[in-house]
């Protein structure tokens, strides 16, 4: 049987355990897409790791609280997020402090704290290990299969599914509060303080929710995936968009989309393949692990497709304009043959623009069949012959080179052997209103330094 069938009929047993499972992830990694999205902008995604170890204190005291007062653990996620919220605000504050007190660097006031409260959290967990039942491979890995069973009281509504929403509608609720703060202490802290926005508390806030979305997910996903959550999803977002808006939308797009195709190719995908490779007896993986490869994957193809910001996109916008100035330092070069009254022959003025400006033959010769299809250059008899578009463009780029060797010679003093080679860098990125610029600080000069007449404007 081929792969494909399989799939369809691992996924054929889809039940309403896989629906809660997608829907658990889909809300945690939804969550984690907001404060993921500022702390990626800020350029401290790491924070996130960091605050995952710093919540181990509020971890073991919120599963002490639970089992002194509820006995039980409808209560647990609850009691989680106020210990997270307690913890973030607790290394929030210490951070502030040692910050302020300008004795050490703030990356290292990062660490001190972070590995202070870790080290208290162990400490805590080693005393009152017999007080509580916190399995740490859980809170790494997570457990999806087994939370889906955890219900809220009597009714059918999972823990892990009731703690998303809450955690979602958190980091929603203080996003539509507190957008204009949290953009402006992301994009321009100093702006934002004379502006009268606290910085520091936006940071705070930013702590807090990180603890919280972390710590209110980790007995169902893991924090392992929840830190992938916080930062792949945002980076992925990033590369497509330069709206913040949309980097938010898309970042929660992603995480869910994540979630679903992670949890179908998990238990439908994998033990095909396996077969299909000689492994017999893995039906299935964790949920959780395919759907941060399936968030890698994605965050892969953003780099290599993005429309702006992909590798393929970079070399396509580069080619393009190693093309654009082939085609201009063409025109460039017929344009002063005409002035001289010297026509050169094809093979030759490839040669000549080649030698000239650096390019390869290849793209000189590509950039000639552009300009001939635009109908800018005529190029029948084996000779080049500029059209009169040509020709202005040709005239464009001339006025352009010589009015900046003027502006070298003239407001800079540049020796005239470095004129020309700096002229040849700027032309092509000349504006028409930067021309009119320099020919009214120059005060419309009719020759450049050279004594060669210099084209009027078009």
């Amino acid at each position: 049987m081929s792969i494909f069938p399989q799939m369809i009929e691992q996924l054929s047993t889809w039940c309403l355990i896989d629906t809660w499972m997608v829907v658990m992830a889909a809300l945690v990694a939804m969550a984690c897409a907001i404060p993921g999205c500022f702390l990626l902008l800020r350029r401290q995604s790491l924070l996130a790791d960091g605050v995952s170890h710093a919540a181990l204190p509020g971890i073991v005291g919120a599963f002490l609280v639970s089992a002194w007062l509820t006995h039980g653990s409808g209560w647990n996620f609850v009691l989680l997020l106020v210990g997270a919220a307690v913890t973030g605000v607790v290394a929030s504050v210490l951070i502030e402090f040692l910050q302020r007190l300008r004795t050490i660097h703030a990356d290292t006031a990062l660490g001190v704290v972070f590995t202070t409260l870790f080290a208290l959290g162990l400490l805590m967990l080693r005393l009152f290990a017999d007080k509580i039942h916190l399995d740490p491979s859980c809170i790494v890995f997570g457990n999806l299969e087994i939370a889906v069973v955890e219900t809220w009281g009597d009714s059918s509504l999972p823990i892990g599914v009731l703690a998303g929403l809450v955690t979602l509608g958190l980091n929603l609720a203080c996003l539509l509060l507190f957008y204009k703060e949290l953009m402006a202490a992301t994009f321009d802290p100093t702006f934002a303080e004379s502006q009268g926005i606290p910085a520091s508390r936006v940071q705070l806030l930013l702590a807090v929710l990180a603890s919280i979305t972390i710590v209110g997910a980790f007995q169902t996903v893991g924090s392992l995936l929840v830190l992938g959550m916080l930062v792949i999803p945002p980076a992925t977002a990033r590369l497509l968009t330069n709206s913040l808006p949309r980097m938010i939308a898309l970042s929660m797009a992603i995480g869910g989309l994540s979630a679903v195709l992670g949890h179908a190719l998990a238990i439908a995908a994998v033990g095909p393949l396996l077969d299909m490779a000689g492994i017999a007896g893995i039906e299935a993986v964790s949920t959780s692990g395919m759907m941060t490869l399936v968030a890698c994957l994605g965050l892969i193809v953003a780099m290599l497709f993005a429309p702006e910001n992909g590798a393929f996109s970079r070399m396509i916008q580069n080619f393009r304009m190693q093309l654009r100035i082939a085609e201009e330092d063409l025109l460039a070069v017929l344009y002063r043959l005409e002035e001289s009254d010297k026509p050169v022959r094809t093979d030759q003025l490839i040669t000549l623009v080649a030698s000239s400006s650096g390019q390869p033959h290849w793209r000189v010769w590509a950039a000639s069949r552009q300009l001939i299809r635009r109908g800018q250059v005529d190029g029948r008899d084996g000779v080049f012959h500029l059209t009169e578009s040509g020709r202005m463009g040709g005239q464009r780029i001339v006025r352009s080179h010589r009015l900046w060797e003027t502006f070298l010679a003239q407001r800079l003093g540049l020796r005239p052997e470095q004129w020309h080679e700096g002229a040849s860098r700027a032309e092509h990125f000349i504006t028409p209103a930067l021309r009119d610029e320099l020919a009214q600080e120059l005060e419309t000069p009719d020759q450049d330094p050279q004594g060669r007449t210099i084209p009027p404007e078009r």
